[in-house]
């Protein structure tokens, strides 16, 4: 006799790209493979599953977190869990502990903008009095 497998969701962390050129997680139940549905905001780096069924992703300068029903499969809204500038390491920046709560991240230093410009007249020039042929 042959026993039904159970019906489990699970949501694919490869990437699918969008017409627009985006990356985007989705979701659909398996075995049946139908009800495809996006759960991720507007693209995606690197995404991950804490081990209490949380999908984490990155867009841009903030990590998001997707809270799962792990019995339905339903996802809920993306929301932001956490900003600033992340170093992406051989794709692995982040990763989020077992219960989802925290997350052990790589930091980029703070982005600086200088605030004058200098200019040099006559580069050439100054190039050939610091520097005389030898």
């Amino acid at each position: 006799m042959r026993r039904a497998l159970p019906v489990v969701t699970v949501a694919s962390p490869d990437f699918r790209e969008e017409p627009q050129g985006l990356w985007e997680v989705y979701r659909e139940p398996y075995p049946q493979m139908t009800g495809r549905r996006k759960v991720s905001g507007a693209g995606v780096e690197e995404p991950r599953w804490s081990a209490n069924g949380r999908l984490f992703y990155r867009s841009g300068n903030t990590i998001f977190t997707v809270p799962f029903d792990l019995a339905s499969g339903d996802a809920g809204a993306p929301r932001p869990f956490v900003s600033g500038p992340f170093v992406n390491v051989s794709n692995q920046s982040y990763v989020p502990s077992r219960d989802g709560k925290r997350l052990l991240i790589i930091r980029g230093p703070a982005e600086t903008t200088g605030n004058h410009i200098r200019v040099i007249r006559n580069l050439l020039g100054e190039i050939k009095r610091v520097e005389p042929r030898r």
